[in-house]
């Protein structure tokens, strides 16, 4: 449960939420998108090659993107095979608009048998938060030069490296919260059934990490979003079916969650293992769920989103989305003033198209509704989706029978288009 220093704390982040724009007042875009594609280097193959595991998670702010490349690998010297170390690229964008490699970010502290540095990142202006196996570190960008500030080693994780990334890491630029093992309890630390808290943290200027609290809702799962002092996290009730719980300041009592759930909920479903946060609205994904019975994938996993505004009596699902011939719709979101992306990385068609797509959805009166696919060149799928003002990041990673796919795309909206993608 908050102390009372976080329920403080956490009560002054209303008045950011009062500041932001009514979705009903954007507009569809009218500028042409602008693609930047990003692939690994040759050094992030490490001592065995692909894959490299780069696009599994993916950040940016401003004119800095990060892309995690959890499955980078060096061989032990005191071992006979290679440990999965990770690492995180960055890259920054010139003047004239160019986006260049600048940086490979790699733990100087990994302890032994950690690996999968990268799996989850987060990224607000100069501050760079990285999960792997079991610690999460905060870094600063001093001049060019990225310093790692802390090391929080508490932070066993639940196990969510599966081709479908479900970021276990939340960072509004002020806070940072994550999903962790519980250090003492019944089922924590070193039981077949671990107990996962939810660690909230403040981080200054400089880098510094500061606890707050824990929250300890039953049966987190990993998948967690925070923005305007909402804060949102991932878990299954006991029959299985996927659920989110929310924390918002401007509630009464806002160390108690609203429970979300799907209207048609399904345990199969997995509602909730992606989630994005914009002004008063929760965009939740449920890759699972069975959306279209009559496209090619005959129902199975179509997917669907649903999108949940929060009004005088707390927040009530608005919309349901469900896509057309597409196939793990929903696996990742991310949602802003312009509108959202939903991808739906998988094929609806296992003989035809390898990969699949990302959907482009634009507000209009209060409900989101397609506008096209980011279908440029080549597919940018979005297992991964990371929104800044500006521009967009998707990481693209999947093994498939035709071999691995791993790249990251930036889109741009050109001038005289929306603000956001």
């Amino acid at each position: 449960m908050f102390d009372n220093s976080l329920r403080s704390k956490w009560l002054v982040l209303t008045g950011l939420a009062l500041l932001a724009i009514n979705p009903a007042g954007a507009q569809i875009p009218t500028g042409a998108l602008t693609v930047t594609e990003l692939d690994p280097s040759d050094d992030d193959e490490g001592s065995f090659g692909p894959p490299t595991g780069f696009g599994y998670s993916v950040g940016i702010s401003g004119t800095t993107a990060v892309v995690g490349v959890p499955l980078y690998d060096l061989t032990d010297p005191t071992e006979s095979f290679a440990l999965e170390e990770g690492k995180v690229a960055v890259f920054t964008q010139g003047s004239d608009g160019t986006w260049t490699r600048t940086a490979s970010v790699i733990p100087a502290d990994r302890q032994t048998n950690e690996n999968g540095f990268g799996e989850a990142v987060a990224l607000q202006n100069n501050i760079l938060i990285v999960e792997s196996s079991f610690a999460i570190r905060v870094f600063v960008n001093k001049g060019g030069t990225w310093t790692q500030t802390a090391r929080l080693p508490q932070a066993v994780t639940p196990e969510n490296f599966n081709g479908v990334a479900s970021p276990n890491i939340a960072f509004d630029g002020h806070y940072f919260a994550f999903v962790a093992e519980a250090p003492t309890s019944a089922g924590g630390s070193g039981s077949n059934a671990p107990t996962f808290v939810v660690y909230i943290y403040s981080v200054s200027a400089s880098g510094q990490p500061e606890l707050l609290g824990t929250l300890s809702p039953p049966n987190l799962t990993g998948g967690i979003a925070m923005s305007n002092a909402i804060l949102a996290v991932h878990a299954v009730d006991s029959s299985g079916n996927g659920l989110v719980y929310v924390y918002s300041a401007n509630s009464a009592t806002p160390t108690v969650p609203q429970v979300l759930r799907s209207s048609e909920p399904t345990p199969d479903s997995t509602f909730g293992s992606s989630i994005s946060i914009w002004n008063q609205t929760i965009l939740v994904g449920a890759p699972g769920a069975y959306g279209q019975p009559n496209d090619n994938t005959g129902g199975y996993f179509s997917g669907a989103a649903y999108v949940f505004t929060q009004g005088a009596h707390g927040w009530v699902q608005t919309q349901k989305i469900v896509p057309n011939n597409s196939a793990g719709f929903g696996t990742a979101v991310g949602v802003n003033q312009a509108g959202a992306l939903i991808s739906a990385p998988y094929s609806d068609d296992n003989f035809g198209i390898i990969l699949g797509e990302t959907l482009i959805y634009v507000w209009q009166d209060n409900q989101l509704v397609l506008a096209g696919n980011m279908s440029v060149g080549r597919p940018p799928t979005g297992t991964s989706i990371a929104l800044s003002d500006t521009a967009a990041i998707l990481g693209t990673w999947q093994d498939t029978r035709y071999g691995f796919y791993e790249y990251a795309d930036i889109v741009t909206v050109t001038p005289g288009g929306s603000t956001s993608p």
